[in-house]
């Protein structure tokens, strides 16, 4: 029984110092240097596609 718990403990120390010495590399974060003037895109939009579709928000059936 005393090794079960000393090879219980013995793994669990291993990942311990597994995680402490070999974590994972912090992510930097791309931090893009242009701006985008959405304001002059929407001026010059031109030739969007329509979508026509058949409303019937307030059409209700006759009560019965």
């Amino acid at each position: 029984m005393r090794y079960a718990i000393a090879l219980v403990a013995a793994v669990l120390l291993g990942f311990g110092a597994k995680l402490f010495f070999f974590s994972a590399p912090t992510a930097v974060a791309y931090v893009p240097t242009v701006t985008i003037d959405t304001s002059e895109i929407q001026r010059h939009i031109t030739d969007l596609p329509v979508h026509k579709y058949h409303d019937m928000s307030f059409v209700y059936s006759e009560a019965n």
